[in-house]
């Protein structure tokens, strides 16, 4: 049984909010081959007392090639050390923009809805030149009160992968926004 936590939300292991393949759109299962789900993952890449976390769990699907969608999710002890992180890293711990990655904000309307502060972005080179059609790295990051989600998509397109579409990002996007509304509030 759940216990209910900071403002109403569920208080649950945080592997609870990663997604099922069901959840992921057809359009990238299929138009990605992302027929393997890579073993979950409990441990962060990282020291969790850097940032405060007191749980951690990750999710990645992948072609035969490298890992193209992965989701991330952390438990904080309270709602304002998730937003001390949410601010330091807008765009999360996955993209390497210290690596000369820039990130556009894409303003999608209804992504996110469900979380306490959310960004949909593109990341890349060239941010200028780019149109967002042609974003090679797409992300999410929403803050759920003590937790914190983050989603990214590659696709490399020199490995003969398509671009994916921001339409199919923000389906991806919402499903993930909807599962986590449904785990925290029921």
């Amino acid at each position: 049984m759940d216990s209910r936590g900071v403002a109403g939300e569920r208080s649950v292991p945080v592997e609870r909010l990663l997604v099922d393949q069901k959840d992921v759109p057809a359009a990238i299962i299929d138009g990605y081959a992302l027929a393997i789900r890579k073993p979950d993952v409990s441990q962060p890449p990282f020291p969790q007392e850097w940032y405060g976390m007191e749980g951690y769990g990750q999710r990645t699907w992948s072609d035969q090639r490298q890992w193209l969608l992965s989701q991330r999710a952390y438990r904080f002890m309270t709602p304002s050390d998730a937003g001390k992180e949410y601010q330091a890293s807008p765009y999360g711990r996955t993209f390497h923009l210290a690596d000369g990655m820039e990130v556009t904000t894409i303003p999608f309307s209804g992504a996110g809805q469900g979380a306490d502060e959310a960004v949909v972005f593109c990341a890349g080179r060239q941010k200028a030149a780019r149109p967002v059609e042609q974003c090679p790295q797409w992300g999410f990051r929403g803050r759920y009160g003590r937790y914190i989600v983050d989603l990214a998509f590659r696709a490399d397109t020199d490995m003969g992968h398509p671009q994916l579409k921001a339409a199919d990002f923000t389906e991806l996007v919402r499903a993930v926004d909807a599962h986590a509304r449904e785990v925290l509030h029921g």
